[in-house]
C-alpha cells in the first residue's frame, strides 16, 4: 500500500509538471477541440442530468460545455467538494449567471456555500416547489400518483405518472407557473470528470482524496444505477499506466485531442 501511494505521488508530480509548461493558449485549444468531440458523443447527446466539473487551471476548460448543456436543455449538476472530508455532493446549477456568483474557494474554483440548502442534490429524490408551497408527504410508484401542495389556506393538487424514472404532470390545480424537474427519483445519466491522469484502460488518478471514487459509489447504490463516466484530458494527461488498487473505480471513456 505504502509502495502504490508513493508510485501514485510520483506520477501526480510528473503530470503536473507536463501540464504546467502547456501554455494557455494550447489548454484552451485542446479544450475546444475536447468539447466538440463531447457535444458529438452520442452519450452526451442523449443524457438528460449531466455533471460536470467547474475547471481549475490545470484542466479542460469546461465553460464552452456549460453553456452547451443550458442550450440544450440538460439539468446541470457540479460539484460541492467538503475540504474537511472526502465527501462530495453534485448539486444543480442554473445558468451561467448563477455560476458566476457562487464563492471562489481557497482552490480557487467556485462552488455553492455550505449553507446554500436550496439546491437539488443529484442522488436525491426531491419535488422542488415554488417558494411560499408546502407539500404533502408522497411516494411515487409506477402508477399515477396524487400529491398536494398548500400555501396558507390554499389547497392545490397535482396528478403525476412515473415512467422510466421520468415525471409528467397529468393533471394540476394550480393556478399559478408550476416547474417540476423530470426525473423525481434523482440520479444521473452522464458524469464528465476530471483528474490528474488517465490510461487508455479507463484508469484515473486523481488528486488523492477520492471524492469521486466515493461518489461513484454512491450511484451504484441509486435507483437509477451508476451513469456513464466520461473523463476530459488533456492530451498531455494521458499515460502508459496508472497505478490502481481496488478502491479506484474506472472510468468508461477518456476525450482527448488524438495525436
Amino acid at each position: 500500500m505504502a509502495a502504490l501511494r508513493a508510485a501514485k505521488q510520483a506520477l501526480r508530480k510528473e503530470i503536473k509538471k507536463r501540464v504546467a509548461a502547456v501554455s494557455d493558449e494550447e489548454k484552451l485549444r485542446q479544450s475546444q477541440v475536447v468539447s466538440h468531440k463531447l457535444f458529438k458523443h452520442p452519450n452526451y447527446r442523449s443524457s438528460h442530468r449531466v455533471a460536470v466539473f467547474l475547471s481549475m487551471h490545470d484542466e479542460i476548460r469546461t465553460e464552452a460545455i456549460l453553456q452547451h448543456m443550458f442550450s440544450s436543455g440538460k439539468v446541470c449538476f457540479i460539484p460541492r467538494y467538503h475540504s474537511d472530508s472526502n465527501h462530495m455532493d453534485m448539486l444543480q446549477l442554473n445558468s451561467m449567471e448563477d455560476m458566476n456568483s457562487l464563492p471562489i474557494t481557497s482552490w480557487n474554483i467556485r462552488q455553492p456555500a455550505d449553507n446554500d440548502t436550496q439546491r437539488e442534490e443529484a442522488l436525491t429524490t426531491a419535488l422542488p416547489i415554488s417558494e411560499g408551497f408546502q407539500t404533502s408527504s408522497h411516494s411515487l410508484s409506477e402508477g399515477p400518483q396524487m400529491c398536494s401542495l398548500s400555501e396558507g389556506s390554499q389547497t392545490y393538487f397535482l396528478v403525476l405518472s412515473l415512467k422510466d424514472h421520468r415525471c409528467a404532470v397529468l393533471f394540476t390545480s394550480l393556478k399559478v407557473k408550476f416547474h417540476l424537474i423530470g426525473a423525481i427519483y434523482g440520479g444521473l445519466d452522464l458524469i464528465l470528470m476530471p483528474g490528474l491522469g488517465f490510461d487508455k484502460n479507463g484508469n484515473r488518478l486523481g488528486r488523492g482524496k477520492g471524492f469521486y471514487d466515493l461518489y461513484l459509489q454512491r450511484c451504484m447504490r441509486h435507483s437509477k444505477g451508476k451513469p456513464y463516466t466520461i473523463a476530459l484530458a488533456f492530451k498531455e494527461q494521458l499515460c502508459e499506466q496508472i497505478p490502481v488498487d481496488d478502491s479506484d473505480i474506472l472510468i468508461d471513456e477518456v476525450l482527448y485531442e488524438d495525436v
